[in-house]
């Protein structure tokens, strides 16, 4: 395996420092506790509200979707 220049070092190290997950990773690692919440009784509106406090800006349809296609894929890699 090639060893690594030291700018490939400081690149990597400064993308890993500077990277952020994309929303629907962040809903994706979430996907368990917020199905709780909305057994619960939680409705979007207030997941999508603490998601914004979060930094993380999505409308309550995104958020739907997201999950529906979350459960879809579950469903399908359980089959």
């Amino acid at each position: 395996m090639k060893k690594k220049t030291p700018l490939e070092k400081e690149l990597l190290s400064y993308t890993k420092k500077h990277q952020t997950k994309s929303k629907t990773a962040v809903i994706t690692e979430l996907y368990d506790v917020i199905t709780i919440l909305m057994s619960e009784g939680i409705s979007l509106e207030h997941i999508v509200a603490f998601l914004k406090t979060k930094n993380i800006t999505v409308s309550r349809d995104y958020l739907k979707t997201v999950l529906y296609r979350i459960r879809q894929k579950r469903k399908l890699e359980n089959e």
